[in-house]
């Protein structure tokens, strides 16, 4: 969860940056960093909840040990 959020505000950070000078250049970057950075947030979370969601098999109750 905290990649999650430490991504919104490194997108955050580059808005503001290309904000306060912005050339086409930075434009640019910019809408290519939003666009991977959106891929990897879906992918992220996506993957999360399907870690969330699964039970880990063949651990017992007590102690953690895996049964063989």
């Amino acid at each position: 969860m905290s990649l999650l959020i430490g991504l919104e505000f490194e997108l955050a950070a580059d808005i503001i940056r290309s904000v306060v000078s912005p050339t086409w250049q930075d434009i640019g970057e910019l809408g290519a960093i939003a666009v991977i950075r959106t891929f990897l947030n879906y992918f992220l979370e996506k993957d999360l909840g399907q870690a969330e969601s699964e039970q880990p098999a063949g651990l017992t109750g007590e102690g953690g040990e895996r049964s063989v």
